[in-house]
């Protein structure tokens, strides 16, 4: 078995601000996808995706 060599890897995705009404899990997932796609990483089976808030102060 080959030894490891990274651990867990942590991203910042940039998602578009989310208001009241909106398909969340669709602009997550879009903003995720299009993420790995212009970055060039992949998305393998028991990754983990989470998401903060952060409020939008005016």
């Amino acid at each position: 078995m080959a030894e490891r060599r990274v651990g867990t890897v942590s991203r910042g995705i940039r998602c578009p601000i989310i208001r009241q009404g909106d398909d969340l899990s669709k602009i997550v997932t879009d903003s995720v996808l299009e993420a790995a796609e212009v970055e060039g990483f992949a998305l393998r089976d028991r990754d983990v995706i989470a998401m903060t808030e952060r409020r939008y102060c005016s």
